[in-house]
């Protein structure tokens, strides 16, 4: 893998756009999930979770960078990461906040306070040691995935075998760069898919 090819493939694989393709998977898979939101909560649940888990802490990022305030916008320093992940922290929460409050099925309003758990982690993390934030975001999936499995007994094996390759491509893409070591890389991982897989069996949003 190139330099070029995996820098590109981190972009494409940004945590950040990690709960849009989560939720557009979850409504596209074989569960009955597929049925029991209208499409109008559906529109309305895109919205949402890309702009406050994507848009708005993105733009903060190149706001950061315009200002100086971190050295560049892969974050490469574990110091510059405190700051932008505590802003994703209280969007990531907003977003779990705001789903809550909808009529959509419990298992969604799990995932997300999952979600909601390990970002918060990432960030009280970071405090002390740099933790890869894209392994967080697809082991995430993985642990969604495998919960709602577990749960509903629907065959999802195919999702999550799907999800464990591109798991294996980020993970490549992120030591090309260089950007991570394999401790952060498999604590990010751990990280991801125990907040999620939890927050669902056990119900705790």
């Amino acid at each position: 893998m190139s330099i070029k090819v995996a820098q590109l493939l981190s972009y494409i694989f940004h945590p950040g756009i990690m709960p849009t393709i989560g939720l557009f998977l979850l409504f596209n898979a074989d569960t009955y999930l597929r049925y029991a939101v209208s499409p109008t909560v559906k529109n309305f649940l895109y919205l949402i979770v890309f702009l406050n888990t994507y848009l708005f802490p993105a733009l903060i990022v190149l706001i950061m960078r315009y200002r100086n305030s971190i050295s560049s916008i892969q974050m490469t320093e574990r110091k510059d990461r405190i700051v932008p992940f505590a802003i994703a922290t209280f969007f990531y929460l907003l977003t779990y906040l705001l789903i809550k409050k909808l009529t959509v099925p419990a298992v969604i309003v799990d995932m997300y306070f999952g979600l909601a758990l390990s970002v918060f982690a990432v960030f009280f993390i970071t405090l002390r040691y740099k933790i890869s934030a894209h392994m967080t975001g697809i082991s995430g999936l993985i642990g969604a995935f495998l919960g709602l499995q577990i749960l509903f007994g629907t065959q999802l094996a195919p999702w999550v075998v799907l999800l464990v390759l591109v798991w294996g491509i980020i993970g490549t893409s992120r030591l090309k760069l260089k950007a991570h070591s394999n401790g952060q890389l498999l604590l990010g991982s751990f990280v991801g898919f125990s907040s999620i897989l939890v927050a669902i069996l056990l119900g705790l949003g």
